[in-house]
């Protein structure tokens, strides 16, 4: 009988001794054989004699059968079973071996090869299942001792195999519980149709999906599928490893993060070197942070009276983003980023939060210069956990070099500024004053007009610096060229040329005598009221000198020496003005005198008015009065409007002077009833100014209220030019005065460029052609056809017509055959005193 460790037993049970006998024999070269007599021993021998090769009995034994004995056999021994059994048992027999309950039978009397035959074949099959098992218990245990999952699935996408990890991964404790079903038994239905169409697909394909990276829950998985094909190359089923790469992934994108934070450092301080412009540092800057480090959006702002206000961005629109407060307390705030954004200023650190839109973290980095914090750069991204304290730190030091680059050009920009502006007063100095004024010079020669330069010494001054100190004397300068800026006509035109004289330039002028408006009423009163400085109160004057381009030089080198020659002269003769020309100073002496007498002039009764008649044009009747003013100006007689009204008007006289003419007039009307006779009204002229006034429409109702007379007598002439500056503003007034029964007359029409738009909308009593139209009418087809042209069209809209400026009977008649309403004109009688005006009412008509 074979012995040691590679000798196979067999157990052979049979209830005759000679048949174990003979068995044994037969057996006992090759097996090491075991007999029993009774099933029972046999199964008390399996309960520590399990590892048999082979259980052979005998079918018909007392107490158990050989099936039955088998089968109890078979929970105690994995060994093949075979059945000794004679022929009346074969059928029963057979159907046990074809249910897998035995291996295979022996029938009796026996062939003793066919029995080795069949014992060896037992032999070979225990041996070779129990090394499949060990190879399965091996890959069984291989699997679940990988940390990855691993499944295998059938067409049905079934899981037929599943280790460890993948159950636990499906949440679930044992393998076990996976097989049969489908991944959509135990995870979100639509995650579960995303993965069987991938499985779908490897098995249409035949070709494996390799790396395919989903999320599973809060983690995320990469798998790999492949198909599984029998020896005939069909597809049978699936095969897979899942790897949890959240870790990888986490790494991957913080490595990703810091490349990009490294390159965003990077691209700035590139940005750095090249610009050096604030604005485009910052918009350059924010556009790096959203292209190359790849943030939603990037903004920054910097603090401005109290509020950090948001001056450049990308990824979101500077009007969506608002100025906040830079002293947020939390709880406080309207918004989370109220709060980070105060405590990166206040504590000069980075400061990240979530905001509560779309999960949104924002970043806000403290922008510092001489350790004061003057503003922040804010960085947004999608995800809820981003910035790290690596990334927190590179993009810490990308703010710093921001920040120098900031400081840098503040100060590269004061250097700048000093190069041109007076460091005290903020002023041009007098290099950049002189490129002005060279400007300002090729300006007005280009469009050949008149310019002037002011230059204002400040008297005294050495002595405040002397007694008082240079700061009282800083001070005054500032005060001073506060003041004068101020008054100065634009921004640009006033400089600090010297260490007390300031320059002005004066880009048009009409003569001397705006210049000398402008020192008298502007420059000058800025030395009228005391100056406070350190406590002290002081006084000062100034004296000035001017010079025209192009009357006094030629360009604005010459210009500038030629003003300090006509200051140095106002300082020697202690003049408050003078100019380089010496004409021009008696010209400004005139005129000086004119406007002292022209301020002087209504009180003095040195106003006049002259009258013009009109006439209707179908039978001379006079139908209206156009009151006009003259001057009688001592010394020189009767001047004509033309040469004192804009003067009037510059000072602020001709509302006075308005309201004398609608009296006057209203006098002079109730003098002519008083005669018995029967004025027509009268028109009197209104000025741009006067319509301009809010309160002029109720300073007409109030004058028609208080005097019946006026209300009888008083129209209004307003010229087109002067409508047409602001119609939107005329047409509620002139409704107001028409409702009051005021007639309101369009004077000089055909040279405003109005709107029939317009017109159509005015209440007007009627339209008065300009005499440029009427002059030529008989002489000019042109003309002729425009006059037509007007007539019809204020006929159209319900309105007179008066024709100004009619000399000549041919012209008069042409008038009537156009249809027109009404003239006046030299054919009829110049403007004349109203004393004349009476024989002409007495006449029933004039032509």
């Amino acid at each position: 009988m074979p012995q040691g460790k590679d000798a196979k037993t067999i157990l052979v049970v049979d209830d005759e001794p000679q048949v174990l006998a003979a068995m044994e024999d037969l057996l006992e070269d090759d097996f090491r054989v075991l007999l029993q007599t009774s099933p029972k021993a046999a199964l008390k021998l399996l309960e520590h004699e399990s590892d048999l090769s082979a259980i052979i009995s005998d079918q018909r034994m007392p107490g158990l059968s050989g099936h039955e004995f088998l089968g109890i056999a078979s929970r105690l021994s994995d060994a093949p079973r075979i059945l000794f059994t004679g022929y009346s048992d074969l059928d029963a027999v057979v159907a046990a071996v074809n249910k897998g309950q035995i291996f295979g039978y022996i029938t009796k009397p026996w062939d003793p090869k066919e029995l080795r035959r069949v014992v060896n074949k037992a032999v070979a099959y225990c041996q070779l299942h129990r090394a499949l098992l060990e190879e399965q218990r091996l890959l069984h245990h291989l699997m679940d001792s990988v940390p990855d999952s691993i499944f295998f699935k059938d067409r049905s996408h079934r899981f037929q195999r599943v280790n460890r990890a993948a159950a636990r991964d499906l949440g679930l404790e044992s393998p076990v519980a996976c097989l049969g079903k489908r991944v959509g038994d135990f995870l979100d239905p639509a995650l579960a149709e995303t993965i069987e169409a991938q499985e779908r697909m490897v098995l249409q394909t035949g070709r494996p999906v390799v790396d395919l990276v989903g999320r599973l829950g809060d983690r995320w998985v990469s798998a790999t599928v492949a198909p599984v094909v029998d020896e005939k190359g069909q597809g049978t089923g699936l095969v897979g490893i899942a790897r949890d790469v959240t870790d990888r992934l986490r790494l991957e994108e913080r490595i990703a993060r810091l490349t990009r934070a490294q390159a965003v450092l990077s691209g700035i301080n590139g940005l750095i070197v090249r610009v050096h412009d604030q604005h485009q540092l910052f918009a350059d800057a924010c556009r790096i942070a959203t292209g190359q480090g790849q943030f939603h959006q990037a903004w920054i702002g910097l603090v401005e009276e109290g509020r950090v206000v948001p001056v450049a961005a990308d990824g979101v629109s500077l009007a969506a983003l608002s100025p906040m407060p830079v002293d947020s307390a939390p709880g406080r705030a309207e918004h989370p980023l109220d709060t980070i954004v105060a405590s990166a200023l206040r504590d000069q650190v980075p400061v990240a939060a979530v905001e509560c839109v779309e999960g949104m973290t924002t970043l806000v980095l403290p922008l510092v210069m001489d350790r004061t914090a003057v503003g922040i750069m804010a960085l947004s991204a999608m995800e809820t956990d981003r910035f790290d304290a690596q990334e927190v730190a590179l993009l810490r030091e990308m703010a710093g070099n921001i920040s120098f680059a900031l400081d840098h050009l503040h100060k590269a920009l004061r250097l700048d500024y000093l190069a041109l502006y007076d460091g005290l007063t903020g002023l041009a100095n007098r290099s950049l004053f002189a490129d002005r004024l060279a400007q300002h010079v090729a300006r007005a020669q280009a469009k050949r007009r008149l310019m002037a330069l002011i230059l204002v010494d400040v008297e005294r001054f050495r002595s405040i610096n002397d007694s008082l100190g240079l700061d009282i004397g800083d001070e005054v300068l500032r005060e001073v060229a506060r003041r004068l800026s101020a008054a100065a006509p634009l921004t640009d035109t006033l400089g600090r040329v010297g260490a007390d004289c300031f320059g002005m330039l004066v880009p048009e002028v009409k003569g001397a005598g705006d210049v000398a408006h402008l020192v008298r009423e502007r420059i000058l009163p800025c030395f009228d009221t005391l100056i406070q400085a350190g406590g002290e109160q002081l006084r000062l004057s100034a004296r000035v000198g001017a010079a025209l381009f192009p009357d006094d030089a030629e360009d604005g080198e010459s210009l500038f020496a030629h003003a300090e020659i006509a200051l140095k002269k106002a300082k020697d003769t202690r003049e408050r003005l003078l100019f380089y020309a010496t004409g021009m100073n008696k010209r400004l002496a005139q005129a000086l005198r004119r406007e002292t007498q022209l301020r002087t002039a209504l009180e003095n009764g040195q106003y006049v008015l002259h009258y013009q008649p009109k006439i209707d044009l179908r039978d001379g009747r006079v139908t209206g009065l156009e009151a006009l003013i003259r001057w009688n100006e001592p010394g020189c007689g009767i001047v004509g409007p033309a040469e004192f009204i804009p003067l009037v008007e510059e000072l602020g006289l001709i509302h006075d002077m308005g309201d004398w003419v609608m009296s006057q007039a209203v006098t002079d009307f109730q003098c002519w009833r008083a005669q018995g006779l029967k004025p027509p009204r009268i028109a009197v002229n209104v000025s741009a100014l006067q319509l301009a006034r809010d309160d002029f429409v109720d300073g007409m109702r109030g004058r028609l209220d208080r005097d019946e007379a006026a209300r009888a007598c008083l129209d209004l002439e307003i010229t087109e030019s002067v409508l047409m500056r602001d119609i939107q503003a005329c047409i509620p007034k002139i409704a107001a005065l028409r409702e009051m029964g005021v007639q309101v007359y369009i004077d000089d029409f055909g040279t405003g460029y109005s709107s029939l738009a317009y017109i159509a909308r005015l209440p007007l009593t009627a339209l008065k052609i300009d005499r440029a139209f009427v002059s030529s009418i008989d002489a000019s087809s042109e003309d002729t056809t425009i006059v037509s042209t007007i007539i019809q069209l204020a006929h159209s809209l319900g309105l007179k017509v008066v024709a100004e400026g009619v000399e000549t009977a041919d012209q008069a008649k042409l008038l009537r055959l156009l249809r027109c309403d009404e003239m006046q004109g030299y054919l009829i009688s110049r403007p004349v005193p109203a004393v004349e005006i009476e024989a002409m009412l007495a006449a029933p008509k004039l032509i």
